[in-house]
């Protein structure tokens, strides 16, 4: 079925559902003109609707593809209930999990069986725990064995894999991870994910309409994430807020999407593969062609489409309980425009979300990174304008980071390391231990471009919202009025064996892996300055995403980062390579994310000041890398 023979059809199907039952024959007569397969065509959908949507409603990891399932979308966060899925018109039947999967069992020899999620038409999704390191919490995702006597056993199946492939092939901090693979004693294929912990997008949502700057932030992430899956020929096809996970780090907030149970994985050598697939997917965010049965990665752009007219004004776009009015609809346009639910959104803004709304693929934004920075520049205050096509994208490739230079050089803002030094002393002089009892942290950081692409760069101060890239250099200049012990631990982007890369920093080779008590009004220096040398700097290489350095301040020495600075060495390079040591020092850290210092920013100075109660303050900066 073509394209515009399918329209045909649905136009004839939504013209007949505007008469009476005892008219529609007459009314099909006159609208087929005696075209036997047209008409064939038409009744079948008829027959179908309302429930012809083989449309996802289970919230995240279970997957639900059968072709005839009814749609429920009441939201919800992370556990599902079992849906009320059709199959052939009748009921699925439920099916008793054998022992294989019982609470207590443990699957491969690690995985311990902890209890079950919840399950779908499709699936059945198990809490477990890692055995083989400390007990790590992991989600363990079955196919149900009623699909291997049903005519559709070998898509669920292929759709299975998929989700396999998909996962394996995205390397991305925002996009859950696939840890494992295996067989039950009982034959079945099982996948072993990353544990996502936290609120989905759903739960904060609110009916007026979500704060822009939140908005702005969360949404750079998803279209980089997005991004990240596209390049990798997979395409989502459920992007919804249940499938938007957030997870905090003190304040900041991290997406994380999940649930990629009917994502669409080319073969990247015919990643421009158009046939016909299963209509799959939640229907209130799936694009036109997707209601066709033709994904494509435009799709997942309109699905953020909606996702974000609904984040800035409690409301979709279209709201249709029939995929045939839905279909209308979607080519008519948008008739309620987000500035007339929410007067005070930028009209930019306005522009950027009806575009990825646009009914023809290739009327939408081809990049979902190119999207979202255009959405969050929009809802910051830009001037309104739409760039022209590619803009973005040649922003991207130009790097954002030229932009924040040139407004930190124009504006005066490349201060040097020794104003720093010299306004650090001021204010050391004007504070004493004994006045404050709380721990009192002062850093700064010092950044310059990629010296291989930008002859003789110029170091400029700044906050840790730089924007870095590959080649970039950055150092601290950290100081408190007080004595103490300090640790930095830089945490990757990346993690290993499914826990976080962790690099000791300081102290580091120079101090001999002693950790030496510094000094009230010290200045230390990260990575410190080298006889002879002035280039010392951390560079950022190419793997993307956001450095997490901790700086942790203490009256006195911490044990447990005390056992880690032996890998500060010539070999190893302050790289924590001992899994129970970088286990240690995750379990340190983790408590201290839901406990915020005081923050002050000294926007001429370019410092930030930490106070926290109590002898040990520790914060985590952030270094974006893209």
């Amino acid at each position: 079925m073509t394209p515009e023979f399918y329209e045909r059809v649905c136009r004839i199907c939504y013209d007949a559902l505007q008469h009476e039952a005892p008219q529609r024959s007459s009314f099909l007569d006159r609208a087929c003109a005696g075209d036997a397969s047209l008409r064939r065509e038409v009744e079948t959908m008829l027959a179908y609707e309302g429930r012809l949507e083989g449309f996802l409603a289970t919230p995240a990891l279970i997957v639900a593809a059968n072709q005839l399932a009814e749609v429920q979308e009441e939201p919800k966060e992370i556990l599902p209930s079992d849906d009320q899925r059709m199959n052939g018109g009748g009921p699925i039947p439920s099916e008793t999990l054998a022992e294989s999967f019982a609470p207590g069992v443990t699957l491969g020899g690690r995985y311990l069986i902890d209890k079950e999620l919840g399950r779908g038409g499709v699936c059945a999704v198990f809490l477990a725990r890692d055995r083989k390191l400390h007990d790590t919490p992991v989600v363990i995702k079955v196919l149900l064995n009623i699909w291997q006597e049903n005519a559709r056993k070998t898509w669920m199946e292929k759709k299975f894999k998929q989700e396999i492939a998909a996962l394996a092939r995205i390397d991305h901090p925002s996009v859950v991870r696939a840890l494992d693979v295996g067989d039950s004693p009982d034959g079945r294929s099982y996948l072993v994910m990353q544990y996502v912990s936290g609120l989905s997008l759903r739960s904060i949502m609110t009916p007026e309409g979500m704060e822009s700057g939140r908005i702005a932030k969360l949404a750079r992430q998803m279209g980089r994430a997005l991004a990240a899956a596209h390049r990798q020929g997979v395409i989502h096809r459920d992007l919804k807020p249940e499938n938007i996970m957030l997870q905090s780090l003190g304040d900041e907030e991290y997406v994380k999407i999940i649930d990629f149970g009917i994502a669409t994985v080319h073969d990247m050598a015919n990643a421009a593969d158009n046939h016909t697939t299963e209509v799959v997917g939640t229907r209130s965010y799936m694009a036109p062609e997707q209601l066709r049965g033709k994904p494509v990665a435009e799709s997942d752009i309109y699905a953020l489409g909606v996702i974000f007219y609904e984040m800035a004004t409690g409301q979709r776009p279209f709201n249709s309980e029939s995929i045939l009015h839905l279909y209308e609809m979607q080519r008519v346009g948008v008739k309620l425009k987000p500035r007339d639910l929410r007067p005070s959104l930028p009209e930019a803004a306005q522009s950027v979300i009806l575009k990825a709304l646009s009914f023809a693929p290739q009327d939408r934004f081809a990049d979902a990174k190119d999207f979202t920075e255009a959405l969050a520049d929009g809802l910051m205050g830009g001037d309104g304008r739409m760039s022209p096509p590619g803009a973005y994208a040649g922003l991207r490739r130009r790097s954002m980071i030229l932009l924040l230079v040139l407004v930190a050089v124009i504006g005066g803002l490349a201060i040097s390391r020794f104003s720093f030094r010299d306004k650090a002393s001021r204010e050391q002089t004007q504070t004493t231990p004994s006045a404050a009892p709380d721990r009192h942290l002062i850093y700064s950081v010092e950044a310059r471009r990629d010296p291989r692409r930008y002859p003789r760069p110029k170091p400029f101060a700044t906050f840790e919202n730089v924007i870095f890239g590959a080649g970039d250099e950055a150092r601290l200049y950290i100081s408190s009025p007080q004595s103490g012990f300090l640790y930095v631990i830089n945490q990757g982007p990346t993690q290993t064996d499914g826990f976080p890369n962790f690099n000791i920093l300081f102290p580091g080779m120079e101090n001999g892996g002693v950790s030496l008590e510094i000094h009230a009004s010290q200045i230390v220096q990260i990575p410190p300055p080298v006889r002879n040398r002035q280039d010392n700097w951390l560079i950022f290489d190419d793997e993307e995403g956001v450095e997490n350095i901790w700086l942790v301040w203490s009256e006195r020495v911490v044990p447990e980062l005390e056992a880690v600075k032996s890998w500060a060495n010539s070999k190893d390079q302050g790289a924590i390579r001992d899994l129970a040591q970088r286990v240690s020092v995750l379990r340190y850290l983790a408590p201290f994310s839901a406990v915020r210092p005081e923050v002050e920013r000294d926007e001429a100075g370019k410092q930030t000041k930490l106070k926290a109660k109590g002898e040990t303050l520790v914060w985590a900066m952030k270094l974006e890398h893209r």
